[in-house]
């Protein structure tokens, strides 16, 4: 329990920081921001790693199910599977250009 209260002050002080900040944003957009380049977010990704390779159940289920929110897991997922998919177009391009060539 203390480690996901530490986790969400953490981000609770990031976010309301920027909130602070002069300009609108969104609430996904504070998100993304605080998830995907600071490095609080990235440390948090990290810790849910370490946590999910636990031998602790505890530990395993706040790698899983707590610390990083899922709408932030599924949109890496998104954006890991689009990479994927321009890295097989890529490829295929290539052995398409290959064959082409008579090679």
């Amino acid at each position: 329990e203390a480690l996901k209260l530490a986790c969400e002050d953490i981000r609770a002080y990031y976010l309301e920081a920027v909130t602070a900040q002069p300009g609108h944003t969104s609430v996904e957009e504070r998100d993304n921001w605080f998830w995907n380049e600071t490095t609080a977010g990235k440390a948090l990704w990290a810790l849910k790693s370490i946590c999910q390779a636990s031998d602790d159940s505890m530990m395993r289920a706040m790698g899983n199910y707590v610390l990083v929110p899922r709408a932030q897991i599924e949109a890496r997922d998104e954006d890991l599977l689009a990479a994927d998919a321009a890295r097989l177009e890529a490829w295929h391009r290539g052995m398409d250009n290959n064959y082409k060539r008579g090679g």
